[in-house]
């Protein structure tokens, strides 16, 4: 509700149009600072001795000491393999969709970004990285197929 308010209150002080983005410029600057102040850090991976029990399972995931290749496989799973993943399936869409051939590129430009966030979101959860590989390129091998037999070649 208090969202709302502050568009409806951003359009009519400054107009529809530039009220409306500098209302959603603004939320999305707060969400971004809720997100900040969530953030968790992390502890020291090693215990003391006096707490390490003989027989205890596998540390948590935020347990573990971060390891700097981790993060750059990570990144480049999520960000330029996540989107040719998502590209693939944007593809699909936009071969197989009935309809207007002008509809069809619109609906499928416009489910890119939504798949290729989903395709971050689990790339990032995932602790996992070969299976995040796998998934990631036989998503993309399996989309850009299907995708030539369709006619888009």
């Amino acid at each position: 509700m208090v969202l709302i308010g502050a568009a409806v209150l951003a359009m009519l002080a400054i107009g529809p149009i530039k009220g409306l983005a500098l209302a959603a410029t603004m939320q999305s600057a707060g969400a971004l600072a809720v997100i900040w102040q969530g953030r968790v850090q992390r502890q020291p991976a090693r215990m003391p001795r006096a707490e390490a029990v003989v027989g205890d399972a596998a540390p948590e995931p935020l347990e573990q000491r971060a390891r700097l290749w981790r993060g750059v496989l990570r990144v480049l799973l999520a960000g330029p393999l996540g989107m040719v993943a998502a590209l693939a399936l944007a593809l699909c869409l936009a071969v197989y969709l009935p309809g207007d051939p002008r509809t069809r590129i619109v609906l499928s430009g416009l489910a890119m970004p939504v798949l290729w966030g989903l395709a971050m979101t689990w790339t990032l959860a995932d602790r996992r990285l070969l299976r995040a590989l796998a998934v990631l390129v036989g998503t993309s091998l399996l989309g850009l197929g299907i995708a030539a037999l369709g006619g888009a070649a």
